[in-house]
């Protein structure tokens, strides 16, 4: 898998995660591949998804039952706030690009419209 250099790798996967999250692949309850199984899809090392795991659960987005593995929580109001939240942060990025672009509105409405979404 190719990662781009700007970021830590573990925030990529953690972005991949997310979005398998909140797009429903990844559904409430959903358990989780092994850190090496995953680490291997990843081609990473395993300490990575550790990483991976680790901030997903501190955002409550995961659990670890002890005995059976990591799971996507329950708790599908959390899910839609955490969603939320990613795109807004993803709209601000998109919306602090276009500035540092001089961009005006009128362009940035262009750009959306363009886009089969």
């Amino acid at each position: 898998m190719m990662f781009l250099d700007t970021k830590p790798i573990y925030q990529q996967i953690k972005e991949i995660v997310l979005l398998k999250i909140f797009g429903g692949e990844y559904f409430p309850g959903y358990k989780l591949p092994s850190i090496r199984e995953f680490a291997a899809q990843m081609q990473v090392n395993a300490k990575t998804i550790v990483q991976t795991y680790d901030a997903l659960e501190q955002s409550g987005l995961i659990f670890t039952d002890s005995t059976n593995g990591k799971f996507v929580t329950r708790d599908g109001a959390l899910i839609e706030r955490e969603k939320q939240a990613f795109l807004s942060a993803a709209a601000d990025e998109f919306l602090r690009t276009a500035k540092a672009l001089g961009l005006s509105k009128k362009q940035i409405e262009e750009i959306i419209d363009g886009k089969n979404i």
